[in-house]
């Protein structure tokens, strides 16, 4: 049907070389593109994964961070909630625990007690109530509680809080006897200032030979507060343990 001559084998052998040629060329242009391409996204999920990674360490770090800012919050509001508490406590009516105190007063020595309280001071009042009627329950001889009367006209403590004028802390419950031999163990100031170091926790000591033989004044002032305290040297002779009437 076709007639073939050597010039046109030649032809045809030259022309299918070349289309050999030409393909095998696209195959390799298409492989070095595929190599190429992979090559890339194999870069690009290296660089993601670095990043991923050094994201995951950034976020592991700032939780962290948020954990011990955390803890630290924690602890302040800790802090905080036991300051509010006693705060709290302190702003509350100082109470005798009655049963403790009738237990250590009722079968050791007893003297007769006088009792005062600043008027202006309604904690004061109703603690001195309290001290009155545990007393009494304690057999001891209390007198019906009083406010301290006012200072005499020639009085050095005219300017001075009115506790100061009985020989008596302005805050807080003080303990006043005639003389040194009454505070010594085993006497009846012994006995009760035991008691009130129990409850409501603190008292303090004075002498004046004004209070009679036998006798202990007991005075209640205000709640103490954080270092509201008259100067050691104010009364006494003694580190300020004890007041003593000039």
């Amino acid at each position: 049907m076709f007639d073939v001559t050597p010039e046109s084998a030649n032809f045809w052998f030259d022309a299918f070389n070349v289309l050999l040629f030409i393909g095998a060329f696209a195959v390799a242009v298409g492989t070095y593109g595929s190599i190429k391409m992979g090559s890339a996204k194999e870069r690009f999920a290296d660089e993601r994964i670095l990043a991923n990674e050094k994201e995951t360490r950034r976020a592991i770090a700032d939780s962290d961070i948020a954990k011990e800012g955390t803890a630290r919050a924690n602890e302040r509001i800790a802090e905080l909630n036991n300051e509010t508490a006693k705060l709290r406590q302190q702003l509350e009516p100082r109470k005798l625990d009655g049963e403790t105190f009738v237990r250590l007063l009722r079968d050791g020595p007893k003297a007769k007690v006088e009792l005062l309280y600043v008027k202006e001071d309604p904690d004061s009042y109703q603690l001195s109530l309290q001290i009155f009627w545990y007393l009494m329950h304690a057999g001891w001889d209390c007198e019906v509680e009083k406010p301290i009367p006012p200072a005499a006209i020639n009085s050095p403590y005219q300017d001075k809080p009115a506790t100061w004028s009985v020989v008596a802390r302005e805050t807080g419950i003080s303990l006043v006897v005639h003389e040194d031999n009454d505070l010594k163990p085993g006497t009846p100031y012994d006995a009760l200032l035991k008691a009130f170091h129990a409850t409501p926790g603190r008292a303090e000591t004075g002498i004046d030979s004004r209070v009679p033989a036998g006798t202990i004044r007991v005075v209640v002032a205000p709640r103490p507060l954080p270092s509201v305290w008259a100067p050691d040297d104010i009364f006494s002779d003694t580190g300020g343990k004890t007041l003593v009437r000039p």
